[in-house]
C-alpha cells in the first residue's frame, strides 16, 4: 500500500515537472522572440534570424536549468506563495545576467556583431511576467471565482475604515468563511478615496454612506475605527440607519484590543456604552509601564466587572507575574484561560480565596511577594446591602482591612482600594463601607512603608447587575423597562477607561489620597432606556414602554463624587483629581470601629449608630 501511495506521488510529481518544463519552453521561446521583434518594431531585418534562434537556444539552455535550481518545478500551481513568487524573480534575473554575460562574450570575441542590450531588457520583462503569470494563474482563477461566489452568498458589507484595523479586518474576512463581504470601503481622508485595499475601493467619505448602500445593495455596515470619537460615532450610525440598514457592527475600543490586533471574533454589535462612551482619554502609558513592567502584580476581585479588565489592561504593560485573587472559582476559570491565551509570556497565579480570610491573604502575600495590590473586591449591590448588612460589613470593611493589613506586614510598594460616589455622603450600607474601606487605607498609609490609595469613580457601563444589561433582558422580554424614578441620574465611564485612569492615579500616587475620575456630565438613566429601545429597532411607548417603580432603600436620586467640605485638587492628568480630606482617624479607632461592627453585624440599629459616629455625613434610609 505505501509503495502503491509512493508510485502515486511519483507520477503526480513526474506530471507536474513536464507541465510546468512544457509551459517555460513555450513562454521563454515565445519571450525570446517577441523581445526581438518588438525591438525592431516588429520589421526583423534579414540579418537578425540568425541571432534570433541563437538568442531562442541560448535563453533556454541557460533559463530552464536555473528556474529548476530555485524549485520552481516544485511548487503547488494552486497554493504559490510569496516565496516562490521571490524565488521566480530571482532565477528570472540571474538567468537574464548569465544570458548577456554569454552574449557579451561571444560578441566580444567576434563571433556576433551586435549586443542587444535594449532586447535583453525586454526578454527579461517578458520572460517574468509570463512564467510568473503562469504560475499564479490557477490561484488568481480561484481567488476571482470564490470572490464572485462569496459575493452573491455573504452578507454585503460597508467597511468604515481605512486604516490599519479597517486593512486587517478586510483581509480576514476575504480568506475566512464569514458571513461578511466586504464591497466598499468608507473612510474621510480624501487622499485615500479611489484607492483599494485588497481589491476593495475607498469610495467617499461618510456623506457617500447613503449612496454606497444603495448602490451595492448593502446588508451590514462594520465600523472599523478603534479611535473613534463618540460625537463621530454617533453621527456615522445615523446616516447608517438613515440609508436602511439594520446590522450595524463595529470593533471594540482601542483600549480593549490585545496587542494591537484586530480579528473577526473582535466584530460585535454597537452598543450603548459605544454610543454614550467619552472622548478618548490620553494616558501616560510610559509612567504606567515604569510602575508595572516586570513586576508581580495581584488584583483581588479578579473575576469581576472590573477586576477583569484591570487584569486586561495590567496584562499590556508586561508585569513578570499577575496574581488573580477571586471567590468565584468559574469567573476565576475563565478570566485566567482568556489572559493565558493572549499573553503567554506572563506567568499567571489563579488563586479562590476570600479576602474575609486572613490566613490566606498572608499565605498567598508571603509565598508570592507582590509589589503591589489592587484591591477590587467589593459587594457593590445597594439594595442586597441594605438586607444584607452583615455581608457589607464582613467583606467590604473587614476584608479591606485583612488585605491592607497583610499588605503592611508583608512590605507590599503599593495598594490601590478601587472606590465608588457611593462612598460621598452615604444614604446605604454599601456606601458607608466603601467609605470605612477608604478611612482605612488613609490610617494605614502612615505606618510602614506600604503607599495606600484610594480611586474613587462612578457606574460603569455594562457592568454585571447595571442598569445596561438589566435593560436589554427586558426589552428582550417585550418589556416593560422598569425605573426607579423619572430624575435618576448617574455618572457613567466606559470600564476599560475607568481601569486605565485608575492605573495612571497609581502610578502618580504617592500614599494617602482618595483620587476621583473625571466622569464627565451624568446621565438621566430614563434618557438611557430610550435609546436602547431606539437601539433595538424598535419605539419607545409604541413598542416599549418605560415603568417608574420608585426609590429603593438607601438609592439616592444623583450620585456625588466629593462632599462639600473636600473640594478637589487637580492633578497633572486633566480626568483626575484629588480630593482634600481631613485627617484620617487613627488605626487603633479604625480597628475599634470595626469589632464594634463585627460584634453588631445583626442589629441594623448599632450599625447606623456606628456608621454615624465615624462618617458624620452618613444618613441611613433604614426604617426602624
Amino acid at each position: 500500500m505505501e509503495n502503491f501511495k509512493e508510485l502515486i506521488m511519483t507520477k503526480t510529481a513526474a506530471k507536474r515537472l513536464i507541465f510546468f518544463l512544457v509551459g517555460d519552453i513555450i513562454l521563454l521561446i515565445t519571450s525570446a522572440i517577441l523581445a526581438v521583434y518588438t525591438r525592431f518594431n516588429f520589421r526583423l531585418p534579414i540579418g537578425m534570424v540568425t541571432f534570433l534562434w541563437m538568442l531562442v537556444f541560448l535563453s533556454l539552455i541557460i533559463k530552464i536549468p536555473i528556474l529548476y535550481l530555485f524549485r520552481l518545478y516544485n511548487i503547488s500551481w494552486r497554493f504559490v506563495s510569496l516565496d516562490e513568487a521571490v524565488r521566480l524573480v530571482l532565477a528570472i534575473s540571474i538567468g537574464e545576467f548569465v544570458l548577456f554575460l554569454v552574449i557579451g562574450t561571444l560578441y566580444f570575441f567576434g563571433m556576433i556583431d551586435y549586443l542587444p542590450r535594449s532586447i535583453l531588457l525586454i526578454d527579461f520583462l517578458l520572460s517574468l511576467f509570463s512564467i510568473g503569470g503562469f504560475r499564479l494563474s490557477k490561484r488568481l482563477i480561484g481567488i476571482l471565482a470564490q470572490r464572485k461566489i462569496a459575493s452573491k452568498a455573504k452578507k454585503k458589507t460597508i467597511i468604515i475604515g481605512a486604516g490599519s484595523a479597517g486593512e486587517q479586518i478586510i483581509r480576514e474576512l476575504l480568506k475566512s468563511d464569514s458571513e461578511y463581504y466586504p464591497v466598499c470601503i468608507i473612510d474621510d481622508d480624501k487622499s485615500k478615496v479611489g484607492t483599494y485595499i485588497h481589491g476593495v475601493k475607498v469610495s467617499g467619505g461618510r456623506d457617500k454612506i447613503e449612496k454606497c448602500a444603495y448602490l451595492y445593495a448593502c446588508d451590514t455596515v462594520i465600523i472599523a475605527i478603534p479611535t473613534i470619537s463618540k460625537r463621530d460615532l454617533n453621527e456615522i450610525v445615523g446616516k447608517i440607519k438613515k440609508s436602511g440598514i439594520e446590522e450595524i457592527k463595529i470593533l471594540p475600543s482601542i483600549l480593549d484590543i490585545v496587542n494591537d490586533r484586530v480579528t473577526i471574533s473582535d466584530i460585535r454589535p454597537v452598543r450603548l456604552e459605544d454610543l454614550l462612551g467619552r472622548e478618548q482619554v490620553k494616558i501616560d502609558m510610559k509612567q504606567i509601564a515604569n510602575m508595572l513592567e516586570g513586576k508581580t502584580i495581584m488584583v483581588t476581585g479578579a473575576g469581576g466587572s472590573i477586576g477583569s479588565v484591570l487584569c486586561k489592561q495590567i496584562a499590556k504593560f508586561k508585569p513578570r507575574k499577575l496574581i488573580l485573587f477571586e471567590i468565584d472559582e468559574t469567573e476565576l476559570f475563565n478570566i485566567t484561560n482568556e489572559l493565558t491565551f493572549s499573553f503567554p509570556y506572563i506567568e499567571f497565579v489563579d488563586i479562590v480565596g476570600d479576602v474575609k480570610n486572613k490566613e490566606k491573604i498572608d499565605r498567598v502575600m508571603g509565598k508570592c511577594h507582590p509589589d503591589m495590590v489592587f484591591h477590587a473586591s467589593a459587594y457593590k449591590h445597594v439594595p442586597a446591602m441594605e438586607k444584607n448588612p452583615d455581608e457589607a460589613i464582613t467583606n467590604n470593611i473587614l476584608g479591606t482591612y485583612n488585605l491592607a493589613k497583610s499588605a503592611v506586614e508583608h512590605g507590599i510598594k503599593k495598594f490601590v482600594l478601587i472606590s465608588t460616589d457611593k462612598a460621598v455622603n452615604p444614604t446605604s450600607i454599601m456606601g458607608a463601607s466603601k467609605r470605612f474601606a477608604e478611612l482605612i487605607i488613609n490610617s494605614l498609609n502612615t505606618e510602614k512603608k506600604t503607599r495606600f490609595i484610594s480611586v474613587r469613580f462612578g457606574n460603569v457601563l455594562g457592568s454585571r447587575g447595571s442598569v445596561i444589561p438589566i435593560f436589554e433582558k427586558q426589552i428582550k422580554n417585550g418589556g416593560p423597562i422598569t425605573i426607579t424614578h423619572p430624575d435618576m441620574k448617574r455618572y457613567f465611564m466606559l470600564i476599560p477607561e475607568a481601569c486605565l485612569l485608575v492605573l495612571e492615579a497609581s502610578a502618580i500616587g504617592e500614599g494617602g489620597e482618595v483620587f476621583v475620575l473625571d466622569m464627565g456630565e451624568p446621565v438621566f438613566i430614563r434618557d438611557i432606556a430610550k435609546q436602547m429601545i431606539e437601539l433595538s429597532g424598535l419605539k419607545y411607548e409604541e413598542d416599549i414602554e418605560i415603568v417608574y417603580t420608585g426609590i429603593r432603600p438607601g438609592e439616592k436620586l444623583f450620585e456625588e463624587l466629593l462632599t462639600a467640605e473636600e473640594g478637589t485638587v487637580s492633578t497633572k492628568h486633566e480626568k483626575i483629581f484629588k480630593a482634600k480630606q481631613k485627617g484620617a482617624p487613627s488605626i487603633k479607632v479604625i480597628e475599634h470601629y470595626i469589632d464594634e461592627l463585627v460584634d453588631n453585624k445583626d442589629d441594623r440599629t448599632q450599625i447606623d449608630r456606628i456608621f454615624k459616629e465615624l462618617i458624620p455625613t452618613y444618613k441611613s434610609s433604614y426604617n426602624i
